[in-house]
């Protein structure tokens, strides 16, 4: 390999290591303006007494917490090293407590949890087995299926608090639940997997919950955002496009977007334009999403009377055209909106 050759392989990894650098320093100062939150408490008021359940659910409520992606959320492991694990998500503290402990860490806000209560229930169902009889053209009872149906519902909440004005910042109550049915008995089944284990379904659906409610907030926060349509082709007679915004700025796949042609200028009285008038001509649903742009199918599209050649009216799709604004609504909307 020649000296020229080298120098140049070298300067391209000076400026890869550079680009790289500058993109993580630059998500750690975006990082560090975040609030800094932790969860340092769930209360037990359930009557499943096991000290694992509230340990469990600080750790679920802080990986949730994180996933949201709003906060600089302090690790349970980290918080311990600051404070103690004696203290750190200790039953019985108060909301007056756990802001001290948050000063002591240095955060600018608390999250305490309570476990409300846990409810389960099993009923017996049955139901008769039969099979044909061809001699006598009936059907006849051969046995009967036994089972049981369990019922589990996890209730919690949750609050945020500033720990320099005691602003409630989050305040939420939320439910976690399974239906299941089972061949064995309740008692079979406590023999079987023992109390150990049903902590640990407790601790799954209260998790599902917190991940659930953070989902949503996630989603609602995306509500609205705009973007334009970048590219439109045509696959195998399935319309396909492409967008100029993705995961950066909150989309995911099974996002929604209208696409919007602007028409004819609004003006005030005073002849000042003051808008324009908003056509939705079609539904784009997000299939695949990169951190600059989303591509998807059209789901629907408008139709409008247009003369054809011999100045007849036609009824036709809109052509699409980059450019076109795309705003994200709710999932439902645009099934079927068109053509009805």
């Amino acid at each position: 390999m020649n000296l020229n050759l080298r120098h140049l392989l070298s300067l391209k990894l000076a400026v890869l290591s550079l680009a790289v650098f500058g993109f993580s320093a630059l998500m750690d100062a975006q990082e560090q303006t975040k609030p800094r939150v932790g969860v340092v408490a769930f209360d037990n008021s359930s009557q499943i007494k096991d000290a694992s359940f509230g340990r469990g659910l600080v750790d679920a409520l802080s990986a949730a917490l994180h996933r949201w992606g709003k906060y600089q959320v302090v690790e349970r492991t980290q918080l311990a090293a600051l404070l103690g694990e004696a203290k750190l998500g200790m039953e019985g503290i108060t909301e007056a407590g756990a802001i001290e402990l948050g000063k002591l860490a240095s955060l600018d806000a608390v999250v305490v949890g309570n476990i409300i209560g846990v409810e389960e229930s099993q009923e017996r169902k049955s139901r008769d087995i039969e099979e044909w009889n061809k001699d006598t053209k009936t059907f006849r009872k051969v046995g009967t299926k036994v089972w049981w149906e369990s019922n589990t519902n996890v209730s919690l909440s949750f609050k945020m608090i500033n720990v320099q004005t005691g602003e409630l910042m989050l305040s939420e109550q939320l439910s976690g639940r399974e239906n299941t049915n089972e061949k064995n008995s309740p008692e079979t089944q406590q023999r079987d997997i023992g109390n150990y284990t049903r902590i640990g379904v407790y601790t799954r659906l209260a998790s599902q919950a917190l991940n659930g409610y953070v989902a949503r907030a996630i989603d609602a926060a995306t509500m609205g955002i705009e973007g334009s349509l970048a590219h439109i082709s045509t696959n195998q007679k399935k319309l396909t496009a492409v967008i100029d915004i993705g995961s950066r700025a909150g989309v995911r796949v099974g996002h929604r977007f209208r696409i919007i042609r602007e028409d004819d200028p609004i003006y005030n009285r005073a002849g000042e334009k003051v808008g324009v008038n908003e056509t939705i001509v079609a539904y784009f649903e997000v299939q695949f999403v990169t951190p600059e742009t989303a591509t998807g199918r059209i789901v629907s599209r408008k139709k409008e009377l247009v003369p054809n050649a011999k100045g007849k009216m036609k009824n036709v799709e809109v052509e699409l055209q980059p450019g076109f604004t795309v705003r994200r609504v709710p999932p439902s909307e645009g099934v079927g909106f068109f053509g009805r």
